[in-house]
């Protein structure tokens, strides 16, 4: 896989793999993953995150939810959701990288022990007709869908939709817009080595 992704850097490409991976998420392993985040305090820097985009946010202990779309901070979902090592080993052709620092929770940088390129940035939520307006990512991504349907018009010009278990690369270059047709559910993953 690594050569994979170093070729669609190096090309440009946005790449969609249907059928990468079938979840083993389900609804209530998500609505239980919310609660559980919702009864932890938010730590300093969600919480004033939280407070400068006040308007339609509301902060419930570590979960903000924007009108139906929740946010998280929690990254290490390895022991929380079946079948995450394993996509971890696909993407980064070996290694989950599981036991890398970057899943502490009292990181202060995103610094890397285990060396591998790809790590998990959350879980994204909605169960609203939420609109995710186009913007760049800081690094370049792998987004997982896992429950529900998302769709992703790329560079305003090119649509995928993306069906449960399948994987989008795309580049830090890429503008990308997001929606859904009903509640859905995935798993964000960035190459760490490319932000700025």
């Amino acid at each position: 896989m690594k050569e994979i992704w170093s070729k669609a850097k190096e090309n440009r490409d946005i790449l969609h793999f249907k059928g990468f991976q079938t979840p083993e998420i389900t609804w209530e392993d998500t609505l239980k993953f919310i609660y559980d985040l919702s009864k932890i305090p938010a730590n300093e820097s969600f919480a004033e995150r939280a407070e400068k985009s006040r308007g339609s946010q509301v902060l419930f202990g570590s979960v903000i939810s924007n009108l139906g779309y929740f946010l998280f901070e929690e990254n290490n979902l390895f022991p929380i959701f079946k079948g995450v090592t394993e996509l971890m080993e696909k993407v980064n052709g070996g290694n989950s990288g599981k036991d890398c620092n970057y899943y502490d929770k009292d990181r202060t940088s995103d610094s890397c022990t285990c060396g591998e390129q790809w790590h998990i940035q959350t879980l994204r939520f909605s169960i609203s007709d939420h609109l995710v307006n186009s913007h760049h990512d800081p690094n370049n991504v792998l987004y997982w869908q896992v429950l529900g349907n998302s769709y992703w018009v790329m560079n305003e010009k090119k649509e995928y939709c993306l069906k449960p278990g399948d994987l989008l690369y795309f580049n830090k270059e890429d503008a990308h817009l997001v929606w859904q047709d009903g509640p859905r559910a995935g798993i964000i993953i960035d190459d760490i080595r490319s932000k700025e």
